[in-house]
């Protein structure tokens, strides 16, 4: 009996590890957006890896679902921007996270950059404009495209001259947003779970 109980206990840790493993992770917060047929597209993205640090021209790596709606704008203009958000943009997560840019034009009503002839939110912390260079497909994980691409122009906000900005992250999310917010992002959890409706 001490056995089995302790075995229990053990299945049970190793359950609430996998659970919590990554609340001990901070990632950045982003929307990845592109132009395509004379129409604005963009999606919330936490998966932007840089693959180099060093030189004028870097690459990053994005992970993208083929059956989010931004993905055939992106594939067809092998040409995108990646824009971190700051704190103060914490309610953009819920629109461009939950909802299709097939469906509505994202960006309506918002400040846009006119600087950047890509969909680029005016008081990010800062902005890559870049070009696909590869997309790696693969059989065994067919529910994502690997995209690399190349910066063409970064812009950060202090050369603006806006000062520091705080980059909005995962842990900080849940404390800027309202209760409504959250129900909202639980329910589209629940959904993504259920079904395969991507934005």
């Amino acid at each position: 009996m001490v056995s089995k109980f302790i075995y229990r206990q053990e299945v049970v840790s190793i359950i609430q590890l996998k659970q919590s493993i990554f609340d001990y992770t901070n990632h950045e917060i982003y929307i990845i957006s592109a132009q395509w047929q004379k129409k604005r597209w963009g999606f919330i993205a936490t998966w932007v890896i840089p693959l180099t640090l060093m030189g004028e021209s870097r690459r990053f790596l994005i992970a993208v679902s083929p059956l989010n709606t931004t993905w055939p704008a992106i594939e067809h203009t092998r040409e995108l921007a990646i824009q971190m958000l700051a704190q103060h943009q914490a309610e953009l997560v819920v629109p461009f996270g939950t909802t299709a840019s097939l469906h509505q034009d994202k960006f309506d009503g918002l400040q846009m950059n006119p600087r950047s002839h890509l969909p680029v939110i005016e008081g990010c912390v800062g902005y890559i404009e870049s070009r696909v260079v590869a997309i790696i497909k693969s059989d065994q994980a067919p529910g994502r495209r690997l995209v690399i691409s190349e910066s063409k122009k970064t812009v950060t906000t202090h050369t603006q001259g806006k000062g520091n900005l705080i980059p909005l992250s995962t842990r900080e999310l849940p404390n800027l947003l309202s209760k409504s917010d959250l129900h909202t992002l639980a329910q589209y959890k629940q959904q993504m779970h259920d079904s395969s409706y991507f934005s």
